[in-house]
């Protein structure tokens, strides 16, 4: 299993020096970078020696998902999936993560079946662009504290299956998991559908883990290997004042993926 990290773009060298095999980007910031940022971006890239695998953060908290014009709003949708898709296979990617729970949540004066049908359809559509691309789209379940739609492995893998495109997925984020009480086993339902892991410490503080959470990170790696996932799990945590520490911290614990 690839391991990752969800991080700056300055310390994507340091990752590669300590032994990550990809770093995890922002796929909104590179689809919203001018020509000057996005040739920088790609100069980091190039520099670090290590490909930005998958970028998360599809959407900016203000995107308009759920606008009154359905077409205008599908469009606008899908002008800006297409660059910023171009853009992240420029950088590498194969995986584009759908968080982004502000975007996505059920708008107060909207119907739940409405909204869910609309995002089915954006799925859909963003599914058509990315293949063009060959990047798989994996919708991300959230904390319960962070939106109001989809926020267990299993709604995940619903709304995946509902998009009738092979390359929407989802994925588990172990913190979200653990937020929500969603149990590992809901993993067997979406092991077809499974396209990538998060991982932090299972503690509402979010940071990195340490050995002192290796009983954890291992239940969490028989969980995976279970269901036969072999792909890519990326660190995204609350880091410390000391980076470094914290990464070559999680790296140590990490390594316990390789192995499943």
């Amino acid at each position: 299993m690839k391991l990752g990290v969800s991080c700056p773009p300055e310390y994507w060298q340091l990752l590669k020096e300590i032994g990550y095999d990809y770093a995890e980007g922002y796929f909104a910031g590179v689809a919203l970078a001018d020509e000057e940022a996005f040739r920088v971006l790609c100069e980091k890239r190039t520099k670090a020696g290590l490909n930005v695998e998958v970028l998360n953060g599809f959407f900016t908290g203000n995107a308009v998902l759920y606008g009154t014009d359905r077409k205008k709003t599908e469009s606008d949708i899908a002008e800006y999936a297409e660059k910023g898709f171009f853009r992240a296979k420029a950088l590498g990617a194969s995986v584009a993560v759908i968080g982004s729970g502000k975007a996505r949540s059920i708008p107060a004066d909207m119907a739940k079946e409405e909204s869910e049908d609309r995002f089915v359809s954006i799925l859909s559509l963003l599914g058509d662009l990315a293949k063009q691309y060959d990047i798989q789209l994996a919708v991300e379940p959230l904390s319960h504290k962070e939106t109001n739609l989809i926020g267990t492995v299993a709604e995940g893998n619903r709304f995946a299956v509902m998009s009738k495109r092979e390359n929407v997925g989802t994925m588990i984020d172990f913190f979200h998991a653990f937020a929500n009480g969603d149990p590992l086993d809901s993993l067997k339902i979406a092991k077809d559908k499974l396209f990538h892991a998060h991982i932090a410490r299972p503690a509402l503080d979010r940071k990195v883990p340490t050995q002192n959470d290796r009983a954890s990170c291992e239940e969490f790696a028989l969980a995976l290997k279970n269901i036969g996932y072999d792909e890519r799990i990326s660190l995204e945590a609350i880091f410390g004042e000391d980076m470094e520490k914290d990464l070559r911290e999680a790296y140590a614990v990490m390594k316990l993926f390789r192995n499943h």
